[in-house]
């Protein structure tokens, strides 16, 4: 528990700023990938997951942090727990 403490002390800032009647909609997003599909660059155009086409794209990066982190770290008390260092 305590590696998911740090992490979200670490981003405690970003949680003080989280305003959920700013959250995009559903709808919202599906204009972001209209606009996305209309106006990407040929490189653009290879981006496979959807979400980094929308606002999503940085919320998405700093879950995928976190989850990186408690693998991490779970890879650590594993080792620590079978003395292999």
């Amino acid at each position: 528990m305590s590696l998911v403490y740090s992490f979200l002390r670490m981003f405690r800032f970003r949680a003080e700023q989280f305003r959920p009647e700013e959250v995009p909609t559903l709808e919202q997003l599906v204009d972001e990938l209209d606009a996305f599909a209309r106006n990407a660059d040929n490189k653009d155009k290879n981006i496979k997951q959807e979400w980094k086409k929308t606002s999503m794209k940085e919320p998405m990066r700093i879950f995928e942090d976190f989850l990186t982190s408690l693998y991490k770290g779970r890879k650590i008390e594993i080792s620590d727990s079978k003395m292999e260092f």
